[in-house]
Protein backbone atom coordinates (compact mmCIF):
# COMPACT_ATOMS: atom_id res chain seq x y z
CA UNK A 1 0.00 0.00 0.00
CA UNK A 2 2.80 2.50 0.90
CA UNK A 3 4.60 2.02 -2.62
CA UNK A 4 1.62 2.36 -4.48
CA UNK A 5 0.73 5.72 -2.40
CA UNK A 6 4.16 6.54 -3.37
CA UNK A 7 3.87 6.04 -6.86
CA UNK A 8 1.10 7.96 -7.05
CA UNK A 9 2.64 10.93 -5.45
CA UNK A 10 5.49 10.49 -8.22
CA UNK A 11 3.19 10.55 -10.92
CA UNK A 12 1.55 13.63 -9.57
CA UNK A 13 5.22 15.67 -9.15
CA UNK A 14 6.12 14.49 -12.68
CA UNK A 15 2.59 15.77 -14.37
CA UNK A 16 2.78 19.14 -12.48
CA UNK A 17 6.42 19.85 -13.56
CA UNK A 18 6.11 18.46 -17.33
CA UNK A 19 3.34 20.83 -17.59
CA UNK A 20 0.65 18.26 -18.30
CA UNK A 21 -1.80 19.20 -15.60
CA UNK A 22 -5.37 19.42 -16.13
CA UNK A 23 -6.12 22.77 -17.69
CA UNK A 24 -9.00 24.58 -15.40
CA UNK A 25 -11.26 26.64 -16.97
CA UNK A 26 -12.17 30.36 -15.55
CA UNK A 27 -16.07 31.05 -15.19
CA UNK A 28 -17.85 33.21 -17.90
CA UNK A 29 -19.45 36.52 -16.70
CA UNK A 30 -22.60 36.67 -18.17
CA UNK A 31 -25.67 38.97 -17.76
CA UNK A 32 -28.86 37.55 -15.56
CA UNK A 33 -32.44 38.07 -14.42
CA UNK A 34 -33.34 39.82 -11.87
CA UNK A 35 -36.94 39.62 -9.83
CA UNK A 36 -37.06 42.62 -7.61
CA UNK A 37 -36.12 46.35 -7.69
CA UNK A 38 -36.21 48.27 -4.91
CA UNK A 39 -36.10 51.60 -4.41
CA UNK A 40 -35.99 53.47 -1.25
CA UNK A 41 -37.14 56.56 -0.75
CA UNK A 42 -35.38 59.79 1.39
CA UNK A 43 -32.03 60.28 -0.08
CA UNK A 44 -30.80 63.94 -0.23
CA UNK A 45 -28.45 65.06 -2.66
CA UNK A 46 -25.69 64.81 -0.09
CA UNK A 47 -26.40 61.02 0.95
CA UNK A 48 -24.91 57.60 -0.58
CA UNK A 49 -27.98 56.57 -2.89
CA UNK A 50 -28.85 52.83 -2.74
CA UNK A 51 -31.20 50.29 -4.47
CA UNK A 52 -31.85 47.06 -4.00
CA UNK A 53 -31.79 44.07 -6.40
CA UNK A 54 -32.95 40.55 -5.72
CA UNK A 55 -33.86 37.43 -7.98
CA UNK A 56 -32.83 33.53 -7.72
CA UNK A 57 -29.97 31.92 -9.96
CA UNK A 58 -30.59 28.76 -12.04
CA UNK A 59 -28.40 26.44 -9.99
CA UNK A 60 -25.27 25.96 -7.90
CA UNK A 61 -23.03 26.62 -10.83
CA UNK A 62 -24.14 29.92 -10.66
CA UNK A 63 -21.94 32.98 -8.06
CA UNK A 64 -23.35 36.48 -7.77
CA UNK A 65 -21.11 38.81 -9.06
CA UNK A 66 -21.52 42.92 -9.24
CA UNK A 67 -23.51 44.08 -11.17
CA UNK A 68 -23.03 47.07 -14.14
CA UNK A 69 -24.10 50.26 -12.66
CA UNK A 70 -24.19 53.43 -14.84
CA UNK A 71 -25.99 56.98 -13.46
CA UNK A 72 -27.15 58.65 -16.67
CA UNK A 73 -27.27 62.47 -15.50
CA UNK A 74 -28.10 64.16 -18.81
CA UNK A 75 -30.85 61.66 -19.54
CA UNK A 76 -31.99 61.08 -15.56
CA UNK A 77 -32.16 57.12 -15.45
CA UNK A 78 -30.17 55.02 -13.37
CA UNK A 79 -28.68 51.58 -15.62
CA UNK A 80 -28.00 48.39 -13.89
CA UNK A 81 -27.34 44.95 -15.15
CA UNK A 82 -26.97 41.92 -12.87
CA UNK A 83 -24.78 39.59 -13.76
CA UNK A 84 -23.42 36.52 -12.02
CA UNK A 85 -20.31 33.86 -12.80
CA UNK A 86 -21.00 30.41 -14.62
CA UNK A 87 -18.73 27.62 -13.57
CA UNK A 88 -17.89 24.85 -16.09
CA UNK A 89 -18.77 22.28 -13.83
CA UNK A 90 -20.07 18.95 -14.89
CA UNK A 91 -22.25 18.29 -12.03
CA UNK A 92 -24.77 21.31 -10.77
CA UNK A 93 -27.35 21.03 -8.39
CA UNK A 94 -30.48 22.05 -9.67
CA UNK A 95 -32.06 24.65 -6.52
CA UNK A 96 -32.64 27.95 -6.88
CA UNK A 97 -29.69 30.04 -5.52
CA UNK A 98 -31.04 33.44 -4.02
CA UNK A 99 -28.89 36.61 -4.42
CA UNK A 100 -29.63 40.02 -2.93
CA UNK A 101 -27.63 43.28 -3.16
CA UNK A 102 -27.16 46.43 -1.64
CA UNK A 103 -26.09 48.91 -5.16
CA UNK A 104 -24.35 52.06 -4.07
CA UNK A 105 -24.76 54.88 -6.18
CA UNK A 106 -23.06 57.37 -4.96
CA UNK A 107 -24.07 60.51 -4.25
CA UNK A 108 -26.74 61.94 -6.82
CA UNK A 109 -28.16 65.61 -7.93
CA UNK A 110 -31.45 66.41 -6.59
CA UNK A 111 -33.68 65.50 -9.40
CA UNK A 112 -35.47 62.44 -10.43
CA UNK A 113 -33.96 59.54 -11.63
CA UNK A 114 -35.81 56.34 -13.52
CA UNK A 115 -34.21 52.89 -12.70
CA UNK A 116 -33.74 50.81 -15.49
CA UNK A 117 -32.77 47.31 -15.94
CA UNK A 118 -30.49 46.16 -18.68
CA UNK A 119 -31.41 42.21 -19.61
CA UNK A 120 -28.91 39.48 -20.47
CA UNK A 121 -29.85 40.11 -23.89
CA UNK A 122 -29.36 43.82 -22.99
CA UNK A 123 -33.67 44.52 -23.26
CA UNK A 124 -34.50 47.30 -20.94
CA UNK A 125 -37.05 47.51 -18.61
CA UNK A 126 -38.44 50.13 -16.28
CA UNK A 127 -38.14 49.95 -12.44
CA UNK A 128 -39.69 53.07 -11.54
CA UNK A 129 -38.62 56.39 -10.37
CA UNK A 130 -36.10 57.41 -7.67
CA UNK A 131 -36.43 61.14 -6.01
CA UNK A 132 -33.45 62.57 -4.61
CA UNK A 133 -34.11 65.48 -2.83
CA UNK A 134 -32.15 69.16 -1.91
CA UNK A 135 -30.40 68.40 1.42
CA UNK A 136 -31.80 71.11 3.82
CA UNK A 137 -28.26 70.84 6.12
CA UNK A 138 -24.75 69.84 5.50
CA UNK A 139 -25.60 67.31 7.81
CA UNK A 140 -25.04 63.94 6.32
CA UNK A 141 -28.89 62.85 7.56
CA UNK A 142 -31.33 64.43 8.76
CA UNK A 143 -31.23 62.49 11.95
CA UNK A 144 -28.62 60.68 13.96
CA UNK A 145 -28.86 56.66 13.52
CA UNK A 146 -27.38 54.06 15.84
CA UNK A 147 -25.21 51.54 14.01
CA UNK A 148 -26.91 48.58 12.95
CA UNK A 149 -25.57 45.16 13.05
CA UNK A 150 -28.32 42.80 12.08
CA UNK A 151 -31.72 42.27 12.06
CA UNK A 152 -34.20 39.27 12.18
CA UNK A 153 -38.09 38.91 10.85
CA UNK A 154 -40.36 36.69 13.25
CA UNK A 155 -44.13 36.01 13.24
CA UNK A 156 -45.45 36.37 16.09
CA UNK A 157 -49.28 36.15 17.16
CA UNK A 158 -50.51 36.68 13.62
CA UNK A 159 -47.86 39.84 13.56
CA UNK A 160 -44.36 40.49 11.73
CA UNK A 161 -42.08 41.52 14.44
CA UNK A 162 -38.84 43.05 13.34
CA UNK A 163 -35.87 42.47 15.90
CA UNK A 164 -32.76 44.99 15.61
CA UNK A 165 -29.44 44.41 16.97
CA UNK A 166 -27.01 47.22 17.45
CA UNK A 167 -24.61 49.64 19.24
CA UNK A 168 -24.34 52.96 20.90
CA UNK A 169 -21.42 54.96 20.30
CA UNK A 170 -21.11 56.17 23.72
CA UNK A 171 -22.96 56.46 26.94
CA UNK A 172 -24.60 59.31 26.02
CA UNK A 173 -25.98 58.15 23.22
CA UNK A 174 -29.22 56.40 23.62
CA UNK A 175 -32.00 54.83 21.03
CA UNK A 176 -34.98 57.22 20.67
CA UNK A 177 -37.29 55.83 18.86
CA UNK A 178 -37.26 53.17 16.09
CA UNK A 179 -39.43 55.19 13.17
CA UNK A 180 -41.00 52.59 10.58
CA UNK A 181 -41.86 54.25 7.19
CA UNK A 182 -44.16 52.76 4.68
CA UNK A 183 -44.48 55.11 1.54
CA UNK A 184 -44.46 52.73 -1.28
CA UNK A 185 -46.00 49.01 -1.33
CA UNK A 186 -42.62 46.89 -1.37
CA UNK A 187 -40.39 49.20 0.79
CA UNK A 188 -40.64 49.65 4.37
CA UNK A 189 -37.76 51.69 5.97
CA UNK A 190 -36.42 51.42 9.28
CA UNK A 191 -34.72 54.37 11.13
CA UNK A 192 -33.60 53.82 14.18
CA UNK A 193 -33.00 57.32 15.30
CA UNK A 194 -30.76 58.18 18.63
CA UNK A 195 -30.10 61.62 20.77
CA UNK A 196 -27.52 62.72 22.64
CA UNK A 197 -27.73 63.65 26.25
CA UNK A 198 -24.68 65.11 27.55
CA UNK A 199 -22.93 65.02 30.67
CA UNK A 200 -19.59 65.55 32.21
CA UNK A 201 -19.72 61.19 33.05
CA UNK A 202 -19.99 60.58 28.56
CA UNK A 203 -17.62 58.06 27.46
CA UNK A 204 -17.02 56.86 24.26
CA UNK A 205 -17.25 52.99 25.00
CA UNK A 206 -20.03 51.34 22.59
CA UNK A 207 -22.97 49.70 23.97
CA UNK A 208 -24.97 47.34 22.50
CA UNK A 209 -28.38 47.37 22.21
CA UNK A 210 -31.59 44.61 20.96
CA UNK A 211 -34.80 46.22 20.18
CA UNK A 212 -38.25 45.19 18.30
CA UNK A 213 -41.17 47.11 16.50
CA UNK A 214 -43.88 45.72 14.68
CA UNK A 215 -44.25 45.91 10.79
CA UNK A 216 -47.12 46.47 8.95
CA UNK A 217 -48.85 44.13 6.76
CA UNK A 218 -47.89 44.46 2.59
CA UNK A 219 -50.11 43.17 -0.23
CA UNK A 220 -46.82 41.82 -2.39
CA UNK A 221 -45.32 38.79 -1.97
CA UNK A 222 -41.37 40.49 -1.40
CA UNK A 223 -41.12 43.33 0.24
CA UNK A 224 -37.53 45.49 1.35
CA UNK A 225 -36.67 45.89 4.87
CA UNK A 226 -34.42 49.04 4.71
CA UNK A 227 -33.04 49.73 7.78
CA UNK A 228 -30.62 52.70 7.73
CA UNK A 229 -27.64 52.94 10.27
CA UNK A 230 -25.01 55.75 11.13
CA UNK A 231 -22.05 54.89 8.55
CA UNK A 232 -24.44 55.97 5.66
CA UNK A 233 -24.95 52.05 4.43
CA UNK A 234 -28.05 50.03 5.36
CA UNK A 235 -29.26 46.90 6.32
CA UNK A 236 -31.37 45.10 3.70
CA UNK A 237 -33.77 42.26 3.99
CA UNK A 238 -36.14 40.91 1.41
CA UNK A 239 -39.44 39.27 3.18
CA UNK A 240 -42.61 38.01 2.54
CA UNK A 241 -45.26 40.14 5.51
CA UNK A 242 -48.13 39.43 3.30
Amino acid sequence: MKLKNSLSLVALVFISQSGLAIETTKPELIGVSSEHFFVPTGFDDNDNAQIVVSGNLPNSCYRVADPLVKVSHRQKKVYVKPQAYVYPSAWCLQVLVPFTQTLNLGVLNASTYEVVEVGPQDQQSSHGKMSIKKSMSNNADDFLYASVKSALVSHESGKNILSINGSLSGSCMHLKEVKVVHKTADVIEILPITELQGGSGCDQKAYTFDTKVELPKADTDAVLIHIRTLNGQSVNLVEDLS
